[in-house]
């Protein structure tokens, strides 16, 4: 009986049918490609896994960062849905953002000329080392209050000041006279702009018609008196009989009241010395419904009417006429807590990584909970670890600094969709980025050279802006060898360097290549590989380029499109490979259970299961390291097993024939051929052969076996009939355990004996 041999042509094809992928690989798990010389390859098993942490993580990891720091002490950052880690001689430290948001009626006090400001707030519980955002712009004391603003004073958990700029130009608590008569005259030291809001309080009675505590509007004034009404533009107060005692006006703040007209787009707004132009961009942060509509996100100025009030135009036309205050009136408040320790730092071997910062001091007892967010994005800008959650600030930890969590980056913007590090000037770079707290999708800010606290160009610095003029959204941003890559939903830009004034360059180098996901995209040596809607991308020395892709179906037409987002893209220089794991059809948490890997030394694929959350490269660390569902973390490429279990790594030919499957075939003999272990190590690998036959292409197959191979395994003996045959290799037996724990095998050039067994 004649022998034939089946030598595998690298990479697996799904595009290709079975009948068609002869001597190629359908179907496969956990398996690689290792190059021999041009054009040959062999599968073998892919390398193993260890814990790389003893515990689980408390939450699902999204982001992870190696690094060394000055004192030559390496980290690993870890981004999680339940806040931001760090992980150093195994000890893991809780290094999260501490915020809490308050939402209540505006109560600040200042005085004429000052520029500090007090605010009353009882959830505020804060410390001069934090930070209050306000992300619904506050008017008080003819300033406006709006961003981010360092903690200058604490009195109490209730009660704290803020230093902002310009001065206030009014006192806003003052003694009142109020004269009764129609309408009635209230007379102060120093009277506010008209629709300016006030209360009024009283140690006697007040003039019948007038409320203690009812919130009324400032109008016709001149400098020391005004009336008032119940709405900006509404009948003036009479009082009809007249009070006693003292009574005290004050004017707590107030964020901007909206009043639509029927039928139409137009949105006024009153808002005392709102500081707004003509084109300016204007952001309502809370969404605030009246008329029939929601004002929500960037608007446009339309109208200046005066210092007071302008108009921008909403994308639909109101139902009625009405009027309201954002966020009915409320300041919304966020707060993000830095954690000093609880005593001063004693150096290295007792205080920040043994006794004191990181273990003898916790920042739990600060106020607030842990910034949590779907996603992280985390870099290291020399020693220091930078992260962005999605639609959040941007935060540093400095491991030799009293402040023990991330903190926020004074003057950064306070809402962007992610940052990198930009080379070779070091700057931060942030997109979807604004200081209005609504993310502007296609726009890219960066910060001064070597100073991340510098964000506003001036000529002294190299801050900059600069928005990309297609597509909907930026969806990510990478340093590049070279260059920067910008990928909107539809393009890809590159950012180049060219000094000042401009700093930097854009060009776009690719159409209709947008980016999947935020995370979709990896780099290996030079290259920049990433995953499209529909397709795979490669920038190389010849610009962008299309990857063809044989398993195509197996991503494409099994991609859990409403958890795209959690796609990761994975380089492993050690073995050239990409990967990208990806949530299938069957993840029905959304979580990454899938697999597609290219060589992109052989630019041949394969796929499989594996559920990563996350990863990165080989690093100070070591190999790389990924997160799985189960919240472990795992240091790849070491050892043979699934973290000392049995590893399920198999593959399936395509079928193979002989004359075209014109004659039935008699296989009884094959001999196996394969590395059974490591160079030098024991070659005891035990891998199991399942012969699958049919006689027509859509058939369910008759299988075989699996049949045990060794090193000693001469030949089996099997006794198998058909016309068009496959292989499936793996580490399965025949009761359908995984077996084989730390053991390596790669396959070879198997034989066959055969003969004719008849033409039907």
């Amino acid at each position: 009986m004649p022998h034939a041999a089946l030598t595998m042509v690298p990479g697996v094809d799904l595009v290709k049918t079975p009948a068609l992928n002869e001597a190629a690989i359908s179907s496969s798990n956990l398996i690689r490609y290792l190059p021999d010389r041009p054009g040959v390859a062999f599968p073998q098993r892919l390398g193993g896994w260890v814990q790389y942490y003893n515990s689980p993580i408390a939450y699902t990891v999204r982001a992870l960062k190696g690094w060394e720091d000055l004192s030559a002490n390496n980290w690993l950052g870890i981004g999680t849905t339940g806040g931001v880690y760090t992980l150093n001689n195994n000890t893991l430290y809780d290094i999260s953002p501490k915020t809490a948001t308050t939402n209540h009626t505006p109560n600040i006090a200042t005085t004429s000329g000052s520029t500090t400001f007090t605010i009353n707030d009882t959830g505020s519980s804060t410390n001069v080392f934090s930070y209050v955002y306000f992300n619904t712009p506050v008017s008080v004391g003819g300033t406006t209050l709006t961003g981010v603003y360092p903690i200058n004073t604490v009195a109490s958990t209730a009660q704290y000041t803020i230093l902002s700029s310009p001065a206030a130009t009014y006192t806003n608590v003052e003694t009142a006279t109020i004269t009764n008569a129609s309408p009635a005259v209230i007379t102060v030291a120093s009277a506010p702009v008209t629709g300016t809001v006030v209360t009024f309080s009283t140690t006697g009675t007040l003039p019948t018609g007038i409320t203690a505590g009812t919130q009324y509007f400032v109008r016709n004034i001149n400098s020391t008196t005004f009336n008032i009404s119940a709405t900006p533009a509404g009948s003036l107060i009479n009082t009809s009989s007249a009070g006693s005692g003292t009574h005290t006006a004050t004017f707590p703040g107030q964020v901007p009241y909206f009043t639509t007209a029927n039928a139409s787009p137009t949105i006024s707004v009153l808002f005392p010395n709102h500081g707004q132009s003509v084109g300016d961009t204007f952001s309502v942060t809370v969404p605030t419904t009246l008329g029939g509509l929601t004002l929500s996100g960037l608007y446009t100025v339309s109208t200046v009417t005066d210092a007071n009030n302008f108009t921008f135009t909403a994308g639909t036309l109101a139902s009625s006429i009405a009027s309201s205050f954002e966020n009915s009136g409320n300041v919304n408040l966020v707060y993000y807590y830095s954690a000093p320790p609880a005593y001063g730092a004693t150096g290295y071997s007792a205080g920040a990584y043994s006794s004191g910062a990181y273990s003898g001091a916790s920042s739990s007892s600060v106020a607030g909970t842990n910034y949590a967010s779907s996603n992280w994005f985390l870099d290291n800008f020399g020693q220091d670890l930078v992260a962005c959650p999605p639609g959040g600030p941007l935060f540093i930890w400095i491991p030799q600094y009293n402040i023990s969590n991330l903190f926020y980056i004074q003057n950064a913007p306070v809402v962007n969709q992610g940052f990198f590090v930009a080379m070779p000037q070091q700057q931060l770079v942030a997109w979807g980025s604004s200081f209005s707290g609504v993310s502007d999708p296609l726009l890219l800010r960066w910060s001064d050279v070597s100073n991340y606290n510098v964000w506003i160009a001036q000529s002294v610095n190299q801050a900059g802006s600069f928005r990309i003029p297609t597509g909907s959204r930026i969806v990510s941003c990478m340093q590049a060898p070279q260059q920067a890559l910008i990928w909107t939903d539809l393009d890809v830009w590159a950012m180049q360097y060219v000094g000042a004034p401009l700093v930097y360059g854009f060009n776009k180098i690719g159409s209709n290549c947008g980016l999947i996901a935020p995370k979709a995209a990896a780099q290996l040596s030079n290259m920049t590989y990433w995953m499209s809607q529909k397709q795979f991308f490669m920038l190389s020395a010849n610009g962008v380029q299309m990857i063809p892709c044989p398993v195509w179906d197996v991503v494409f037409q099994n991609l859990n499109t409403t958890y795209v987002n959690n796609i990761r893209a994975a380089a492993n220089t050690s073995f050239n490979e990409i990967w990208w794991f990806y949530p299938s059809s069957a993840s029905t948490n959304g979580e990454n259970d899938s697999y597609v890997k290219y060589n992109t030394l052989l630019q041949v694929w394969d796929y499989g299961s594996l559920s990563r959350t996350a990863w990165i490269d080989q690093s100070v660390l070591g190999q790389p390291i990924a997160a799985g569902a189960d919240r472990y973390l795992y240091q790849h490429e070491v050892g043979n097993s699934a973290n000392g279990q049995p590893m399920d790594s198999n593959m399936t030919t395509g079928y193979f024939a002989m004359a075209e499957g014109d004659q039935q075939v008699f296989v009884d003999q094959i001999w196996p051929d394969m590395k059974w272990g490591t160079y030098n190590g024991t070659n005891n690998a035990t891998v199991y052969l399942t012969i699958n036959s049919v006689n027509y292409p859509g058939d369910t197959p008759i299988t075989y076996g699996p049949y045990p191979m060794t090193q000693s395994t001469e030949y089996l003996s099997v006794r198998v009939r058909g016309r068009l045959f496959s292989f499936t290799i793996g580490s399965m037996d025949a009761n359908g355990n995984l077996v084989g724990g730390e053991i390596f095998w790669r396959l070879g050039k198997i034989r066959y004996r055969l003969a004719p067994d008849g033409k039907y």
